[in-house]
This record gives structure tokens, sequence and C-alpha cells, in this order.
């Protein structure tokens, strides 16, 4: 299976791979060979690609096997043996420190508090995605310093 991950600015991953695991509305959805054509939202989150060779990756981090990439919102579309994934936003290894994540979680909770009580359900949307992205970010930030 070959997949692709990209952003508006660039491909951040292409290879190809026995499967992977993606944050969907529904929960978590892992698409193998011979997978059925679809097209499905994303929610931020981690993804996990089992890639078919794990040889000269330094630039993903790796857990058991598997090499994790967060994700914002996005699309996922499967036609044959090819599965291609359009996010707004991606990250392979996190460049800010885990207390830097950390604060900015602090400060979108603290804004979602004020949203539940004055703002709007889009606003509380927008700011509920950013917060799930800054999660899988701390997340990669905590697999990263282990690894």
């Amino acid at each position: 299976m070959r997949l692709k991950v990209s952003t508006p600015q660039k491909v951040v991953y292409q290879d190809e791979i026995k499967s992977i695991s993606l944050p969907t509305e529904n929960g978590t959805m892992t698409i193998t060979p011979n997978q059925k054509p679809l097209v499905t939202a994303l929610k931020p989150g981690l993804i996990k690609i089992h890639p078919l060779d794990i040889t000269n990756r330094n630039d993903y981090i790796f857990s058991k096997n598997e090499i994790v990439i967060s994700i914002d919102k996005g699309m996922v579309f499967v036609d044959g043996s090819i599965v291609r994934i359009v996010s707004s936003n991606a990250t392979t290894i996190p460049s800010e420190s885990s207390n830097n994540l950390l604060k900015k979680k602090e400060e979108l909770e603290q804004e979602i508090k004020k949203i539940r009580s004055q703002g709007s359900i889009e606003d509380l949307e927008k700011y509920m995605n950013k917060l799930q992205k800054i999660n899988a970010d701390i997340t990669l930030e905590k697999m990263k310093e282990l690894a």
C-alpha cells in the first residue's frame, strides 16, 4: 500500500506501508491492504504508520516499530492501494519543549472555559481541535524523550 501524508506546505511522509491507524470522529480506524475505497474526516491526534522498511528513518519518531505523526484536522482518501492524508498541520518531531507545549495547553484550557460560558459552538469546536492537536504533540514529545 502506498501512503502520502501532506499539508498545504509540504509532503510529510510518502512510502510503502503495511497498515496505518488514524484518529476519526468515530474512534481509531486501521487501514490495511485491500481496503475498500473510502473518504472520511480525521480529527486531531496521532497517526501510527507500519512501514514496510524501518531503516534510515531518523526524521520520525518510532514507537513499537510504528512511525508516529501528530496531525490536525484533515481528510483521508483511500482508493485501491493508495492512501492519501491531507491535514492542515502535521508534526513529525516536535520543535517545542514539553514545558512550552504544556503552557500552551493550559492557555487553551483557560480559553475554552471562557468560551463555554460566553462563546459560540463554532469557537468552542475550533479551540477543542487545537487542544487535541496540542495533546497529540505532547504525547509525541514524550515519545521523543523516551527514544
